[in-house]
């Protein structure tokens, strides 16, 4: 085990840093980072408008998924992108991008 981890399940609502902050400063380090591959950020939003979820999107998250969750939708959710990454190319957003 090299100490890494496979996934990260990024609530928006965080205490000191809000998840859409801390998913922008993961892209913002891995664009500074050579050979940084991308991080798979699942976003967890109570809120489930359209606005929301392109906000999620617009920040760098890689997917969302609507709260409350069940585990048979994070474990979809979490196989989906662990056997199918993000391209590495995909240019990350920056902190002007969120809405």
């Amino acid at each position: 085990a090299d100490g890494g981890f496979d996934a990260v399940l990024m609530d928006g609502c965080m205490p000191v840093m809000d998840g859409w902050e801390a998913t922008l400063r993961i892209r913002e380090w891995e664009a500074r980072t050579p050979h940084a591959p991308p991080t798979i950020i699942v976003g967890l939003t109570g809120a489930t408008s359209s606005d929301e979820m392109r906000r999620c999107l617009a920040c760098g998250m890689t997917d969302i998924l609507p709260k409350p969750v069940d585990r048979a939708s994070v474990s979809r959710k979490l196989r989906h992108w662990i056997f199918n990454p993000p391209h590495p190319a995909t240019a990350p957003p920056s902190a002007a991008s969120l809405p």
